[in-house]
C-alpha cells in the first residue's frame, strides 16, 4: 500500500521533500491569481447577469490550474502539519495563530505556514536529513 510521503516527517525535512514541496508550493500561485476571476464570475452569476463566454482551452487551463492547487493544498497541509508537530515535540514555540489556520485551510494556511516558517528554517538548518 502506498502512504503519501508528504505525512512522514522525515520526508518532510529530507533534501527531495523539500524541493517537492517547494513545486507545490508554485503550483498554487496560479490559482491564487485565478481567483478574483472566479470571484467576478460567481457573483455575476449570483446576481443573474450574464457570465462571459469562456472558450474551451481556457476551461481546461482553468480546470487544470485548479486540480493542481487542490492537490498541491492537500500535500502541503498533511506536510506542514507534520513540521509543525515535530517542531512542537521538540520543544520549540510555535504560534497559536497557525492553528486556526489548519481548521480552514482553504484560506492559505498552509502555503503561508511553508513560505513564512517551513522554508526559511530548512534554508537556514542546511536540510536536516539527506
Amino acid at each position: 500500500m502506498w502512504t503519501e510521503p508528504w505525512k512522514r516527517e522525515d520526508w518532510v525535512i529530507s533534501r527531495a521533500g523539500f524541493r517537492t514541496l517547494t513545486w507545490m508550493f508554485w503550483a498554487e500561485i496560479p490559482f491564487f491569481l485565478l481567483t478574483p476571476f472566479l470571484c467576478y464570475v460567481s457573483i455575476l452569476g449570483l446576481q443573474g447577469k450574464s457570465i462571459p463566454s469562456i472558450s474551451f482551452p481556457l476551461q481546461v487551463v482553468m480546470s487544470l490550474i485548479g486540480a493542481s492547487a487542490a492537490i498541491s493544498t492537500l500535500a502541503l497541509d498533511s506536510a506542514m502539519r507534520a513540521f509543525e508537530q515535530r517542531c512542537r515535540a521538540d520543544g520549540v514555540k510555535t504560534r497559536k495563530i497557525w492553528r486556526v489556520g489548519w481548521i480552514f485551510p482553504v484560506i492559505g494556511a498552509p502555503p503561508l505556514y511553508f513560505w513564512l516558517v517551513y522554508r526559511p528554517q530548512m534554508q537556514q538548518s542546511g536540510f536536516l536529513r539527506d
